[in-house]
């Protein structure tokens, strides 16, 4: 097996570095490297997933931005209104 070696000092005194010093130990995490490869690999995922969302919605805003204006879309009924309002809190939720 292949290591590669790396010192991690935390300043007390640095509020931030007191932060993730307690949060490692706060978890009574017996490998703390583990811990910290996990947290790296986690940052990048959520990054990743953010990215993606930011392209998606940018994307629908950008084909709601050049849809036809609302004169020229047949009006739209309360039920139509209120299904839509639904659809968008519920995509909204489950995020």
């Amino acid at each position: 097996m292949s290591y590669k070696r790396l010192s991690l000092r935390f300043n007390m005194a640095d509020i931030e570095d007191r932060k993730a010093w307690d949060y490692l130990h706060r978890k009574g995490i017996t490998v703390i490297g583990k811990e910290i490869i996990r947290l790296i690999n986690d940052a990048e995922k959520y990054r990743c997933l953010e990215d993606l969302l930011r392209r998606i919605i940018s994307e629908e805003l950008g084909r709601i931005l050049f849809e036809p204006s609302f004169e020229t879309q047949p009006a739209r009924t309360e039920q139509e209104k209120k299904e839509t309002e639904e659809s968008i809190l519920n995509f909204l939720d489950s995020l």
